[in-house]
């Protein structure tokens, strides 16, 4: 298991990503986020401090999972949609200039491109707003 594990570290698949300011690193798998991740950190412990999910009188700690677990399913979408592009441009190839498999290739590809715009600009505003939020 743990062979594995520092092959997809040197393969890039999983990267470190800083937690705070001066803390251990976090495992980032794919760009994807832990649901920790805009939580309050202690710089000096590298702790999550204020953790309160259900509120009672303090801030709750819900948002932030939230906006971890958003953040995650949008970059997934985005990494389908990529996926989608590739797709559409193989159906491109294959459609050997036939004209309704070209337009559903081109009808393919477009709205791929669309999605992967749309994700990306909700994954910018969803971490603008999340760590807007984690600096309290």
């Amino acid at each position: 298991m743990i062979p594995a594990f520092v092959n997809l570290v040197a393969a890039g698949v999983i990267q470190p990503a800083v937690v705070g300011a001066k803390c251990a690193t976090e495992p980032v798998f794919f760009g994807l986020v832990p649901w920790y991740h805009y939580l309050s950190v202690d710089p000096a412990t590298c702790d999550i401090k204020d953790f309160n999910v259900l509120g009672g009188g303090v801030s709750s700690s819900l948002p932030f999972i939230l906006m971890a677990v958003l953040d995650d399913v949008l970059r997934i979408a985005g990494m389908i949609a990529v996926g989608y592009v590739i797709y559409g441009g193989i159906q491109y190839v294959v459609s050997q200039g036939e004209p309704d498999k070209t337009a559903k290739a081109q009808s393919t590809i477009l709205n791929a491109i669309i999605g992967l715009a749309v994700a990306l600009i909700a994954v910018g505003a969803v971490s603008f707003v999340g760590g807007k939020l984690g600096t309290k």
